[in-house]
């Protein structure tokens, strides 16, 4: 919580929800409410800029805090048994920040209310905010076995956050709808819980510490604050407004100190402001019984000219923040997160396509090592669908990195490997993670696939697989360790497809469906390099070359027979006159017995 300063927090006993982290005191001596208010007049950064004074009670905050803690301490030395106290010390805990004296009181909860469910939902909510998510995963599971079934709805309702064209989909067979949703935003597949469910999770919990409304018989997590705060979590400012002091309209308030403040305010209507940033929100609470509700101007002081009612109007504003922003959430992964180059192809399969994930772990340590490193890293391979279920996923341990299969280049030393898979045709989104348990490195590179369907009539190319080696492979085993052995060739994938311009590029590509003539087949296969300028230059420079016009660059032509109409072929070019930079490499296959042409396209980097 950001605070920078707070209102006393209620009693022991009283209302829970302790919001302000500062309020706003009276306008400069001559300011005019109209010359504040001139259009949003909840514009905190604009009253700040005219001057209106920020009163700091943060001071009188914790000394209160301190009290109230002193307090429960003492009502629980009295009487362990006291149910209520252990929800006193969560809420102030909750608002102070303060997980560990949380886990520390909890302990004594367990020993008295070990079955308790709100006992395990302390405890998610705690662990979660020390990022101890395992814990929380555990907590919050054990918490659900206990709960009444009215409790654990309102942990599986997600109607409110999700986009209004979905509703239906969720209306129809949410159990289903909530699979996939959650699928959709786990922001790290390789872990064995789901971070965006434990937040979910861990803000119904904080919702309904610090916004219920007893007064009214409402849990947190069904008042108006409650709510957003479960779609957003935590505002970037959370601030109070009390009107007769900012408008210094009620010359009857009398304050002539700070210790007549809390006096005033509980007199008056209070606005709640959160700040997103991109949106805010206004609340307020003219009945002061904790049942805060979003702001719209009331006749009178839109009449007034104070307030602008389209600009000032939150209920409105609320509803198209909603559409737009159904939910907010920024993983931040405990750990040094890393960059996870990899490259995708994808073949002809026997029922789906084959897809290969070459990908390179980068090293701390530039130089090439003379032993295997003694490292333990996790690596998963994940491809979710367009109704965002998870179709595939691969994971593996990895002990130790052997030196044959570390590359240096000149902007990273990396150990490579391929993870293979089968795959259904369609448009997909490919998660490459990793995490090591040495030093706490950690990577998550996510980015859309398209797993073409290759068919058994039409002429065809696979993608074109970038190599550093290509050779036959004796017994259909592969040479190196990072080798992966395709049509009887063992292949030295390129991870990110960078070469130095004095090795070789190796390109291996397959055919289908090729015409057979006298139970042949004959084809032509064409490959240009060029600089990748701009679209049009590749494309002209690509033309002149196989037209025969073709100056400048890199070509390969070649022909060839075989016996199938599905085979796969192999070439080498040499691009050692070539300048460093960004090239396209298109290579070109023509049926000769047919006449018809196919293409297929990658883009490289020369070191």
């Amino acid at each position: 919580m950001n605070a920078q300063a707070s209102t006393d927090p209620a009693p022991p006993g009283g209302r829970s929800g302790t919001e302000p982290t500062f309020s706003v005191g009276e306008p400069p001596p001559g300011t005019e409410a109209s010359q504040v208010f001139v259009a949003d007049r909840f514009d905190l950064k604009a009253l700040k800029e005219r001057g209106v004074p920020l009163k700091d009670l943060s001071a009188r905050a914790d000394y209160a805090y301190d009290r109230a803690i002193g307090h429960l301490r003492k009502a629980l030395e009295i009487d362990p048994r006291r149910r209520p106290i252990y929800d006193r010390f969560m809420q102030i805990y909750a608002l102070k920040e303060e997980p560990r004296k949380a886990l520390k009181m909890l302990e004594e909860m367990y020993v008295n209310f070990p079955k308790d469910p709100e006992l395990w939902l302390y405890l998610g909510y705690a662990h979660h905010q020390l990022d101890h998510r395992e814990a929380a995963s555990k907590s919050f599971r054990e918490a659900f076995k206990r709960m009444k079934p009215k409790t654990r709805t309102a942990f599986s309702n997600i109607s409110y956050i999700i986009p209004d064209d979905e509703k239906k989909s969720y209306e129809s067979d949410s159990v289903r709808y909530a699979s996939r949703f959650w699928t959709s935003k786990d922001p790290r597949y390789l872990t064995t819980y789901n971070e965006r469910k434990l937040e979910h999770y861990a803000r119904l919990v904080h919702a309904d510490l610090l916004y219920a409304a007893p007064d009214v018989e409402k849990r947190g997590w069904e008042t108006r604050r409650g709510r957003i705060y479960v779609r957003y979590g935590e505002p970037n400012v959370n601030a109070v407004l009390f009107t007769s002091i900012l408008n210094n309209t009620d010359p009857s308030l009398g304050i002539q100190s700070s210790d007549d403040f809390a006096e005033a305010v509980s007199r008056q209507n209070a606005f709640n402001i959160w700040e997103y940033g991109d949106f805010r929100f206004v609340f307020e609470d003219p009945m002061r019984n904790g049942e805060y509700r979003l702001y719209s101007p009331p006749a009178d002081v839109i009449a007034s000219g104070s307030a602008l009612p389209w600009t000032n109007d939150y209920k409105i504003k609320a509803r198209e923040t909603f559409r737009e922003h159904p939910d907010r959430y920024e993983y931040e992964g405990s750990g040094r997160r890393v960059q996870l180059p990899y490259v995708v192809n994808t073949f002809k399969g026997e029922k789906k396509t084959d897809m290969y994930v070459h990908y390179g772990i980068p090293l701390a340590d530039r130089t090439r090592p003379d032993s295997t490193l003694e490292v333990t890293a996790r690596v998963g391979t994940f491809l979710v669908g367009e109704s965002r279920d998870l179709l595939v996923e691969r994971r593996r341990t990895i002990y130790g990195f052997k030196p044959e299969q570390v590359h240096a280049f000149e902007e990273a030393t990396l150990w490579m490997n391929t993870q293979t898979m089968d795959a259904p045709p369609g448009e997909h989104q490919l998660s490459m993670e990793l995490e090591t348990s040495s030093t706490g490195a950690f990577a998550v590179q996510r980015r859309d696939v398209n797993v073409p369907r290759y068919g058994d009539e039409e002429l065809a190319m696979s993608d074109l697989m970038l190599a550093y080696n290509i050779e036959v492979a004796p017994d259909g085993k592969p040479l190196s360790s990072s080798d992966v052995v395709r049509r009887g060739l063992s292949i030295q994938p390129a991870p990110w497809n960078v070469f130095s311009a004095e090795q070789p590029i190796y390109i291996f590509f397959e055919n289908y469906n090729l015409a057979k003539e006298d139970g042949k087949t004959a084809y032509e296969v064409e490959a240009a390099l060029a600089p990748k300028e701009t679209d049009k230059g590749v494309t002209k420079f690509i033309k002149d070359l196989f037209g025969g016009g073709g100056e400048e660059g890199v070509s390969v032509r070649f022909e060839g027979t075989g016996q199938r109409s599905d085979d796969g072929q192999y070439f080498i070019m040499d691009a050692s006159d070539e300048e460093p930079g960004v090239y396209t490499l298109v290579v070109r296959l023509t049926d000769t017995v047919t006449g018809e042409t196919v293409e297929a396209q990658r883009d490289l980097y020369l070191e």
